[in-house]
C-alpha cells in the first residue's frame, strides 16, 4: 500500500472518456491520491458493501446521475440502506452534466449528497473539496 497516499476517491461514471478525464484531472492536481473507478454503480455500491466499516480512512465519491442499470440516484436509495458506521466514512459529491431542474433539486435535497458539481471536474473545484 502506498503509505503517500492521503486522499481517497471513487468515481462512479458509466463514461469510459469522463472516467479518464477526471482522472487525469485528480492525478494531476493531486498526485497522493488513490482513485477507483467504477462504470457500473452496482459494482460500486457492492465495493462499498464490501468494505463495510473496515476501511481505515474517509473516501470521497464522485457520483454520476445518468448511468445504466443502476442510476446514481438508485444508488442513494440503496446506500441509505448501509448501516451508519460505512456511511460515516464517506462524503458523495454528485458530478453531472445534467441540467435538468429536477435532477438538481433532488440532489440538492438528498441528506447524502454534498453538493451537485457539473463535469468536468475543474482543478479548483478539486483543490477546494480537498483541503
Amino acid at each position: 500500500m502506498n503509505t503517500n497516499v492521503k486522499h481517497h476517491l471513487i468515481l462512479i461514471d458509466d463514461n469510459d472518456i469522463d472516467q479518464l478525464l477526471h482522472s487525469k484531472i485528480i492525478e494531476i492536481t493531486v498526485p497522493e491520491t488513490s482513485i477507483q473507478s467504477f462504470g457500473d454503480a452496482t459494482i460500486a455500491l457492492n465495493h462499498i458493501k464490501n468494505l463495510g466499516a473496515t476501511s481505515n480512512h474517509h473516501t470521497i465519491i464522485f457520483l454520476d446521475i445518468q448511468m445504466p442499470v443502476m442510476n446514481g440516484f438508485q444508488f442513494l436509495e440503496a446506500y441509505h440502506l448501509l448501516p451508519t458506521e460505512v456511511k460515516q466514512l464517506y462524503t458523495i459529491y454528485i458530478l453531472s452534466s445534467s441540467v435538468n431542474q429536477h435532477d438538481i433539486s433532488k440532489a440538492k435535497n438528498n441528506p447524502y449528497i454534498k453538493d451537485m458539481l457539473i463535469k468536468p471536474l475543474s482543478k479548483d473545484t478539486l483543490t477546494n473539496i480537498l483541503r
